[in-house]
């Protein structure tokens, strides 16, 4: 995703940053003049002529197509702002024009949406504005001193503190719109509180069925592993024991066996426990495992690890298991010569990416692998995101809280 860091504490003394921001307030002018200057116009209509029953047609055809065009703000925002932008709308139950109504009357998010238009229109419109017109000032000056309308020292009087003006102000006024902008078209506080919840709910509920089905899945390798291979040792040693003193050789032979079976049930035990935490991992920590887990795989892969000194170890179990779930779809399923992972910690986050030259077509499918990375990774307010085109390879970028 681009990001464009206004918020943070960048540097932004650069001409050409400044142009940029320029840019962008000019086209947040020519937005809020063309489009929210209309919405909120038509909004104000159509709310006033409601009691007589005319503006309600008028708010049912505005109202959708002022929700799709905040979406689309909201989606541009977080790309400038580098964040999630949340906002939920509520849907009707009913199909009626007057139930549909209610529940918009009754929905906060579209009145922040009306409230956003307004603003964009009134005081966002001032604000955007101020910038180009305080660059194009100084040039209108420039040009009516070359021509002799205005005498030169207006240069000094007039152009150059309207300049420094646009040089100093235009990162301010650019980051305010934008915040403002954020700020209105973002949930509240309370629905933030509600949706934080309600994912904690989801994500507890999966980590629980997790868990579960993978207790099964110990229990069952466990069961039909190793357990079978000690009971069939009892069985080999207890007949071993019964005929020590008749036959000896065969006696040699089944204990030959017996130590056979040991050797294999402990690779079978190995095996299972790699699979609740490597020991690699828990010895020589997370880069030094995956490093390890590329090694058995039958393409090149090309690291770049970058982690801090020290990381939760449930963090580093979750994404050792992420990465594995993703480099063992890549060799099933991508076709790919080479394959790519990165992993830094930035942000009080780490960033994980894997990346193939494969065929691409990778998708999150219910009950998948990549859903059940999704899962993994949702208990630890972690995201997935899936990067892939037909002819383009598959991108999986995660992202995962560690401070």
């Amino acid at each position: 995703m681009l990001k464009f860091p206004l918020p943070g504490p960048v540097n932004l003394s650069g001409l050409c940053n400044r142009l940029v921001l320029t840019g962008i307030a000019t086209l947040q002018f020519a937005v809020g003049l063309l489009v929210s200057l209309p919405f909120a116009g038509l909004a104000a209509v159509g709310l006033l002529l409601v009691p007589i029953g005319v503006g309600v047609l008028g708010l049912r055809g505005l109202i959708p197509v002022m929700e799709a065009w905040s979406s689309w703000q909201r989606q541009t925002l977080e790309r400038m702002l580098g964040r999630r932008i949340y906002q939920s709308y509520r849907a009707p139950r009913e199909s009626g024009v007057r139930a549909v109504l209610a529940t918009w009357g009754n929905d906060s998010a579209r009145w922040k949406d009306l409230a956003h238009a307004a603003f964009s229109a009134t005081v966002g419109l001032v604000l955007s504005g101020l910038v180009p017109a305080s660059l194009i000032a100084p040039i209108v000056h420039v040009v009516l001193v070359s021509t002799g309308i205005w005498p030169p020292g207006l240069l000094l009087v007039v152009t150059l503190p309207v300049l420094i003006a646009w040089w100093l102000a235009t990162p301010v006024i650019v980051r305010a719109r934008l915040n403002a902008d954020a700020l209105l078209l973002d949930e509240q506080r309370s629905q933030a509180l509600e949706r934080r919840v309600s994912e904690v709910t989801k994500s507890r509920a999966e980590t629980i069925d997790h868990a579960t089905a993978e207790l099964r899945r110990i229990e069952r390798n466990l069961h039909d592993g190793a357990q079978a291979r000690l009971v069939s040792l009892g069985m080999k040693l207890g007949l071993a024991e019964e005929i020590v003193s008749q036959d000896p050789q065969t006696t040699k032979q089944l204990i030959a066996e017996a130590r056979a079976a040991t050797e294999s049930t402990l690779t079978d035990i190995r095996t299972i426990v790699r699979g609740i935490f490597p020991p690699v991992l828990a010895d020589r920590g997370l880069s030094h495992a995956i490093e390890a887990l590329v090694l058995d795989l039958p393409l090149p892969v090309e690291l770049q690890i970058h982690l801090p000194a020290h990381t939760p170890a449930s963090v580093e179990s979750a994404v050792y298991f992420a990465v594995s779930e993703c480099l063992t779809n890549v060799v099933k399923h991508a076709v790919a010569s080479k394959a790519f992972v990165t992993i830094q910690h930035e942000a009080g986050g780490l960033q994980i990416d894997v990346k193939d030259d494969g065929r691409g077509g990778a998708e999150v499918r219910k009950g998948g692998g990549l859903d059940g990375l999704t899962k993994r990774l949702a208990a630890f307010d972690g995201t997935v995101e899936v990067e892939s085109s037909p002819d383009g390879g598959s991108q999986i970028k995660m992202e995962l809280p560690c401070v």
